[in-house]
């Protein structure tokens, strides 16, 4: 019968495989099929990259194969070096600086593996008859064979001996001529020597790579078998030695803490075990007496302490009363189970200085120096602190999960796949479109452009993008060329687009299409039945119109997509009255921001005890990263700037990230088993590689390139405010004074699965107009950047200093409320909140199932709540100037222009005239600042409408209703409005707010 060869130097033509094959007899043909379905078997059957040990058995059979075939010609030739002329060979790839780990197991079939390296160990010694052939090993104990080409055969076999540890760069794995599947090498320059990874530090940095690549399971490999590398460190004995010495100096509380520790850490250590039994004796008997008791049958030695009474003087019972929680988690231990030790490491220089001093200290203790011997116990810890701090890192990196099943990318990719083009990339065609119209209208003559285009077109635009390099320079780690081009389009944007989209909106030349009005009134459900109900035939409407009254009775589902992720508020938090001694429920988006602005004031009707501030927030990002900022607040070592930076900043200084890590270990170590979502936030900061500074500003670049934002630095009054603007819109920089050198961990490395990071956000929306104007003074005072550092470091020196009076206690808890989650409406219930506030959660809720879950929180009466919405003006006619008729929209722009001037003219309430901060009009398109002028009139009627009997009863009574600040393009909405409300009638507002 012929054998079946297909030659792989040309690519094989179907036609001639089945002429050949109808050439064959029944016979040859049907065991052509079944060696090829035998070859496809052998390479299919052994998964993505083939099973562990076939590819050494396969190799060793080949080449005892070939031993053979050579001894049975004694006199055939040996090419002693090949060239490769195959058409199937790697691609030619760039050079790269550094290249991530992978593993056998994760190669796919025909494909290079850019931007990757495989890391193994020679298994046998190389073949050599078309190329060098040898067994690649890897880390995990897998195998794969590897043909290495363009290299002698006397180099091979020096090269790629059997033990030699190689790197692969960029490995090819292909199907090979055989059938089988391999890695091919063109140029032997792609294999280097390297090493294993062998300590814990190196394993943790291999999984750090994995896990960065989102390969979750190597990762976790990785830690796990760094943890099996790292010495066993005897922190359980020397604490336990040191529990002894405090015993001896009857410091029993002392005492308890070490042994409770040590027996943790080493649940057979029977001694620990002992001198926790007898300090907790000392401290209480009867908790005491219940370990010896519970102890007896593992623990013989025990038995001394059944008479034991107590003699505790040095302790105050609430001082240790989290101990006996200690003794609980050991009972299942009491019954013999526990870990078993680690095979200590001889040649760690640590261990062996550790062992030295706590040889001295038993020594010392002998010789009746307890006080000598506990401090050389301390100084044994302090020897092995970074080995502890290893274990930790590895146990936290291997506790790390990613929190959805859909990737991060995955869900940013479906939120943007259901968005419409809401605007255009600076950096993309439309921006360059942008900058060659301005060139060409920077031709023409002032006079000219404003007798066509009217007056706003003969303004003057700073050049703010040629003065801020030459004042200041570029930001160290910033992408020069890129900065450069998006100021160069932001600047043009400024200079061309609001007065063009003014005179094309007064002309009729503007048409507003589907994708507007989409905007206009919202996505999702209820934006399509407020288009239905616009766009019916012989419909109309007034301005204050209340769109949504349609929709009372209807029954229809709203939600808040929860695929996005803020690193703080994106609206101005109000200045709520919380009162001490009460209790406030904080619903929706929790990240403190109430606590920054609230007016705090004592309670007539209540004790003086502590405000309990409980919220409750659907994102596990926000917990874990909320408490974080809590823990660092209430530690007064911390300097201010740091909770600072945490919060708000996408840089930070080194002290910052140490201060993060430190303090997500802690919250790690006080999580409960309900904060699953919560702890694996923590389980990767503690472990996560760092940021570089470059890597954090190309990010932010990312999130920040669409031209929203950066029209409000060509709308600065004073040039100080326009270079702060360009730096903090460059960088994201929000450091209290000190220099950034390393990314933010919260804003750019989170678990795989988190929700994408909300575009376009910016710290200035924790200030308001107002208080940027009071902050600043007079136009010689401080830039604007400067003043919201400022005022943000006033705000949390107010808080820390609440906290650590305890004024103010914080819980905050993943959850959700929904009117179906009856428990959780309940519980809040019990908690009687004095107050109550919901964020903007009414603007992802039809409004009636919103009351009739605020009413059930608030059953008991005496509850006063606070909202907002920001998308109140997508249910009102009237409040955008596309409701309106083309003929009328020209003079609603020009009264809108002269609002906004006059305004800037005002004083208001003795603080400085707005237009010594703001340029008014902005130079922004009309679209923005008119629905703010518009909407002014009609938020009154959207509170009467919120308030009205047609959402349920009882009728919320409103307190409150105002908007959030004055109009200032540093905001992303300035029309939100403020809700004030009860559904207590014997509740006086006008008390409450005296």
């Amino acid at each position: 019968m012929p054998s079946f060869h297909a030659d792989v130097t040309s690519a094989p033509d179907p036609a001639r495989v089945m002429e050949l094959l109808s050439s064959m007899s029944e016979n040859d043909r049907e065991a052509i099929m079944k060696q090829a379905e035998q070859m496809m078997g052998n390479l299919f059957g052994l998964g993505g990259g083939g099973a562990p040990k076939n590819a050494l058995e396969r190799f060793q059979a080949k080449r005892r194969a070939n031993a053979q075939k050579m001894a049975q010609r004694p006199g055939s030739y040996t090419a002693n070096m090949t060239f490769s002329h195959s058409y199937d060979t790697k691609p030619q790839g760039g050079v790269l600086e550094s290249l991530s780990i992978t593993r056998i197991s994760e190669l796919s079939v025909g494909t290079t593996h850019r931007g990757c390296r495989l890391v193994g160990t020679v298994a046998e010694d190389p073949d050599f008859i078309a190329s060098a052939a040898f067994v690649l090993e890897d880390i995990f104990g897998d195998y794969v064979e590897v043909a290495v080409y363009n290299v002698p055969a006397e180099a091979a076999m020096r090269l790629y001996c059997k033990g030699r540890v190689l790197s692969i760069a960029e490995p090819y794995y292909k199907i090979r001529a055989d059938g089988t599947d391999g890695i091919r090498v063109e140029n032997p320059a792609e294999l280097q020597e390297t090493q294993l990874p062998s300590s814990a530090a190196s394993w943790r940095e291999v999984g750090n790579q994995f896990f960065k690549s989102k390969k979750v399971d190597s990762a976790t490999e990785c830690y796990a078998r760094g943890l099996q590398a790292h010495p066993e460190v005897p922190v359980a004995m020397l604490l336990s030695n040191r529990s002894l010495c405090a015993a001896k100096a009857q410091n029993w509380l002392s005492a308890l803490r070490c042994a409770s520790v040590a027996t943790l850490l080493d649940p057979k250590n029977a001694k620990a075990r002992y001198r926790q039994a007898e300090a907790l004796c000392h401290l209480s008997p009867a908790s005491g007496q219940l370990l010896v008791q519970q102890g007896l049958q593992t623990w013989p030695e025990l038995k001394a302490l059944q008479a034991c009474t107590g003699s505790c003087r040095d302790a105050d019972p609430e001082e240790w009363a989290w101990l006996p929680g200690v003794v609980q988690q050991n009972e299942g231990i009491l019954q013999g189970g526990g870990m078993e030790g680690q095979t200590q490491s001889p040649l760690a220089e640590r261990l062996k200085a550790a062992h030295a001093l706590k040889l001295r200290g038993g020594e010392a203790f002998k010789a009746g120096k307890p006080d000598v011997a506990d401090s050389l116990y301390e100084e044994a810890l302090r020897i092995l602190a970074p080995e502890l701090q290893e274990n930790a890192l590895l146990a936290a990196a291997a506790a790390a999960r990613p929190v959805a099943a859909k990737s991060t990318e995955e869900q940013l990719r479906e939120r943007e796949a259901e968005m419409t083009n809401d605007g255009f990339k600076l950096l993309s065609n439309s921006g360059d479109q942008k900058v060659m119209m301005q060139q060409m209208m920077k031709m023409l003559p002032k006079k000219e452009l404003a007798k066509i285009f009217g007056p706003l077109a003969a303004r003057e635009v700073p050049s703010f993008h040629l003065d801020f390099p030459k004042e200041f320079g570029w930001p160290v780690a910033v992408d020069v060329a890129r900065a450069a081009k998006l100021l160069e389009v932001a600047y043009s944007i400024a200079t061309t687009s609001p007065w063009m989209m003014n005179h094309a909106i007064k002309t009729g030349d503007f048409e507003f299409e589907f994708e507007d009005c989409q905007k206009r009134f919202h996505f999702g459900g209820l934006g399509l039945k407020r288009m239905e109900l616009v766009f019916q035939e012989g419909r109309q409407f007034t301005p204050g119109d209340v769109l949504d009254m349609e929709f009372c009775s209807q029954d229809f589902k709203m939600q808040y997509d929860t695929r996005i992720r803020n690193s703080f508020a994106n609206s101005l938090n109000r200045k709520e009255i919380m009162q001490q001694g009460t209790v406030h429920v904080a619903v929706g988006f929790n990240d403190l921001g109430a606590l920054l602005t609230a007016d705090f004031r004592a309670s007539t009707q209540h004790d003086h005890g502590p405000l309990r501030f409980i919220g409750y927030e659907m994102n596990a990002f926000n917990v874990a990263k909320t408490r974080i900022v809590e823990r660092l607040l209430k530690d007064p070592q911390v300097p201010l700037t740091i909770p600072l930076q945490i919060w708000f900043s996408s840089a930070w200084t080194s002290l910052a990230e140490e201060a993060f890590r430190r303090a997500a270990g802690a919250a790690m170590a006080c999580a409960t088993p309900a904060d699953l979502e919560v702890k694996a936030y923590f389980s990767h900061w503690i472990s996560a590689a760092p940021v570089s500074l470059s890597e954090a500003r190309a990010l932010w670049l990312d999130y920040h390139e669409d031209g929203r934002d950066w029209s409000a630095i060509a709308s600065m009054a004073r040039q100080k405010d326009r270079m702060a603007l360009c730096h903090y819109y460059l960088t994201g920089d929000v450091l209290g004074g000190e220099i950034p050198n390393t990314g933010s961990l919260a804003m750019w490395s989170v678990p795989q699965g988190s929700p994408p990071l909300q575009k376009g956000e910016s710290a200035f929306n924790a200030v308001s107009l107002e208080d940027l104007l009071k902050e600043v003074g007079t136009e010689t005072g401080s830039n604007i950047h400067v003043a919201m550092e400022a005022l943000l470091l006033r705000r949390l020196q107010r808080l820390r200093g609440l906290l650590q009076r305890g004024e103010v206690q914080i819980e905050l808890h993943k959850g959700m409320l929904s009117f179906d989650n009856k428990a959780l409406l309940s519980q809040i219930a019990e908690l009687r909140p004095w107050t109550m506030s919901w964020s903007n959660v009414l603007d992802h809720m039809h409004l009636r199932d919103f009351h009739d879950m605020a009413r059930a929180c608030s059953i008991h009466g005496d509850t006063i709540h606070y909202g907002y919405s920001m998308n109140w003006i997508t249910g009102v006619w009237g409040t955008c100037i596309m409701d309106f008729p083309q003929e009328m929209r020209g003079e609603l722009i020009d009264l809108s222009d002269k609002g906004l001037i006059e305004a800037g003219h005002l004083s208001l309430e003795g603080l400085p005239r707005s237009d010594m901060l703001l340029v008014v009009p902005p130079h922004d398109t009309p679209l923005n600042y008119t629905s703010f002028v518009l909407s002014l009139p009609h938020s009154s009627k959207w509170a009467d409408y919120f308030c009205s009997a047609a959402l349920g009863t009882p009728v919320p009574q409103l307190g409150q209703a105002s908007p959030l600040s004055l109009f200032c393009p540093l905001h992303q909405v300035s029309t939100s409005i403020s809700l004030t409300w009860s559904y207590d009638p014997e509740i006086s507002f006008k008390a409450a707010s005296a």
